[in-house]
C-alpha cells in the first residue's frame, strides 16, 4: 500500500474480516504453550511484529531456536536473519535445541560416527529453515531474502526471525542515534511484515541501565522482570506483541563470594538477605522467564513469566507448569542487589 489513506465500506469491511478468517496462512504456533494460550488464535498472526527484549544471557537467541524447530516440526517454513554471530553458531545452536545435546557435544562428535548420523537427521529435518546471514541489512533486504528462501520450493518462510534489532542498517532513514533508530526500524518491520503478510520476531538487546520495576534506575543484570517502559526506545509502540525475558539466576550478588558481597555492598550488606538471594539463584539456576507484556489484537498478558528449563547442557528448553513468583523471587531484594 503506498502511503495515504484507503476508505473501506461496509461490503469491502466484511470482506476483510472473510478474509482473514478464511486466511490458509493461520496463526502459528509459538511451541510455548504458555505463550500461545495468550495469543489471539493460539499463536502468531500473519502480518504481527514481535518485539522479544531482554538482558544478554537472558537466552532471547536460545528461545528463538526453540520456536524455529518447533515450527520446523509443525512443518511451518521460517527464516533466521543471523547478525550477532556467525552463520555456523546458529546452526549448532538449532541443532542443540533441536537435539538435546550441547554445543560442545555437537563439535566434538561432528566427524564420528554418532556426530555423522545425526547430522544426516538435520538435514532432512531442516529443509524449512533458512538461515541468513549478512551485515547492517535495511528491512526491504528481507523481500530479497524471502525470494530467495522459495526458490524451488514454492513456499517463502511464515515466520521471520532478526537477531538482533541494533545490528540492522545505519544508512539512510536509520543513520542517527539508536533512541531515534530503533524505533524507526521496528516500524518499518511492522509495515513490512503486513505487506508481505508474514511474522516477524525481532530481538532487541536491553541496556544494563535501562530503568525497571518502581522507576528506579539501578542496574539490571538480566535478574528483573522486562517492563514496556524499558523498551520505550525498542520500538514497543509499533510492535504487535512484546515478549521480555529475565532469569533470577543473573542476580549480580548471587554471583559473589560472601566476603567480595561484604566489601562491594558495605553498609548496605545484610547477610539474612544475601543467603535469600543465593537461595533464588539456585533454586532457578536452570530457569529462564518468558513474559507477554503486549498482545495486540489478544488482550492477555504475563508480566511474571511462563518459566522454561533447560534440559542439561544443551539450548533445549522445556516448559514448566506456572508459578505464582513474587518480585523478590524474581531478584531484587531488600539488600539493593540491582545497584551493583
Amino acid at each position: 500500500m503506498t502511503d495515504g489513506l484507503r476508505l473501506y465500506d461496509s461490503g469491502q469491511q466484511d470482506t476483510l474480516v472473510s478474509e482473514s478468517v478464511h486466511d490458509h496462512r493461520r496463526a502459528i504456533p509459538t511451541g510455548v504453550g504458555g505463550i500461545d494460550s495468550l495469543l489471539r488464535r493460539g499463536g502468531l498472526l500473519p502480518g504481527n511484529l514481535v518485539l522479544l527484549g531482554g538482558r544478554t544471557g537472558t537466552r532471547k537467541t536460545t528461545l528463538v531456536c526453540n520456536m524455529v524447530v518447533s515450527m520446523a516440526e509443525a512443518g511451518i517454513p521460517t527464516a533466521l536473519v543471523g547478525l550477532d554471530e556467525q552463520p555456523w553458531q546458529y546452526v549448532v545452536k538449532l541443532m542443540s535445541a533441536w537435539s538435546g545435546k550441547s554445543q560442545e557435544w555437537l563439535e566434538g562428535r561432528w566427524d564420528e560416527e554418532e556426530g555423522s548420523a545425526l547430522r544426516k537427521e538435520w538435514r532432512e529435518f531442516a529443509r524449512r529453515i533458512h538461515i541468513f546471514g549478512g551485515k547492517r541489512p535495511a528491512p526491504d533486504h528481507l523481500t530479497a531474502a524471502m525470494d530467495l528462501a522459495a526458490l524451488g520450493k514454492n513456499e517463502s518462510p511464515a515466520v521471520v526471525f532478526v537477531d538482533y534489532l541494533k545490528l540492522m542498517s545505519r544508512k539512510g532513514p536509520y543513520s542517527y542515534g539508536d533512541n531515534s533508530r530503533i524505533p524507526q526500524l521496528v516500524e518499518e518491520l511492522q509495515l513490512w511484515s503486513t505487506e508481505q503478510r508474514v511474522a516477524v520476531v525481532a530481538l532487541h538487546q536491553l541496556s544494563r541501565n535501562d530503568e525497571h520495576g518502581g522507576g528506579t534506575n539501578s542496574r539490571n543484570n538480566g535478574h528483573i522482570p522486562v517492563t514496556l517502559s524499558q523498551l520505550m526506545w525498542g520500538g514497543e509502540d509499533s510492535a504487535d506483541v512484546v515478549l521480555g525475558t529475565y532469569r533470577p539466576a543473573l542476580n549480580p550478588v548471587a554471583l559473589m563470594a560472601f566476603d567480595v558481597a561484604k566489601q562491594v555492598l558495605g553498609d548496605r550488606f545484610d547477610e539474612e538477605d544475601y543467603w535469600a538471594v543465593r537461595s533464588v539463584a539456585e533454586k532457578y539456576a536452570h530457569s529462564t522467564f518468558v513474559q507477554v507484556l503486549k498482545n495486540r489484537p489478544g488482550t492477555k498478558t504475563e508480566e511474571r513469566g511462563i518459566e522454561l528449563l533447560s534440559v542439561d547442557d544443551s539450548l533445549k528448553l522445556t516448559e514448566k507448569a506456572a508459578r505464582e513468583v513474587t518480585y523478590e523471587d524474581a531478584g531484587e531484594p531488600s539488600m539493593g542487589s540491582g545497584t551493583v
